[in-house]
């Protein structure tokens, strides 16, 4: 039997969701909370599997009640539910310890399924919070990416740059060298040595380096 304890200030979403879960028979709620701090002062006697959490409540939040369970070293899976999905809400939820993410308005299937989940362990998100996260990790890798890239070219000389940026731009040697009134010997010798201290092998690693790093 799954132990599930409530945390909502609303009384009537506590009453909707023990209606929800007395239809299962491996799911029993042992306790419920109108507010974080009442949470705080009977989880630890109660003991549950799983603490359902509402993430915004007044005063005490479930992201407070959420940590307060992380340091106080109990085992209870959390599972959080808010009205609210943007990105900052998901990225909070999962940096204060909740293992699971549903809304609100998630059909009642989608609630027990998500606290058997819970409580075994599994990460339970929705698909429009996987897209949430799977968008701002990709965006975090194009900042990181960027990062990597200005700092590998922060090592060239300020006529290097420019050349880099001119290859960048899809420029021949020869165009770079009338560009930058240089003979193209000198250009190939500029090209040879940016190579060399980039560790890369070609124009077009270069060129990929110089877009990363959002010099064009």
């Amino acid at each position: 039997m799954i132990r599930v304890y409530l945390v909502d200030d609303d009384p009537m979403v506590r009453r909707g969701l023990k209606f929800i879960l007395q239809a299962t028979d491996d799911i029993e709620v042992v306790g419920e909370a109108g507010s974080g701090a009442e949470a705080i002062d009977q989880l630890p006697s109660l003991r549950p599997d799983v603490v359902v959490l509402d993430v915004r409540m007044p005063n005490v939040g479930g992201l407070q009640v959420a940590e307060s369970i992380l340091k106080a070293g109990h085992s209870q899976a959390i599972l959080m539910m808010t009205a609210f999905d943007n990105e900052s809400t998901v990225m909070e939820v999962l940096e204060a310890g909740a293992i699971g993410f549903l809304l609100k308005d998630a059909p009642p299937e989608s609630v027990i399924q998500a606290i058997r989940d819970t409580s075994a362990g599994k990460v339970t998100l929705s698909p429009r919070h996987t897209r949430i996260l799977l968008d701002a990790y990709t965006r975090d890798g194009q900042v990181n990416r960027r990062v990597e890239a200005q700092q590998a070219l922060a090592g060239l000389s300020k006529r290097e740059t420019e050349i880099a940026i001119l290859v960048a731009q899809s420029l021949t040697n020869q165009e770079i060298a009338r560009a930058m009134l240089l003979s193209t010997a000198t250009v190939k010798t500029h090209l040879t040595k940016i190579f060399d201290e980039l560790g890369i092998g070609n124009r077009v690693q270069l060129a990929l380096l110089v877009r990363e790093a959002e010099l064009i």
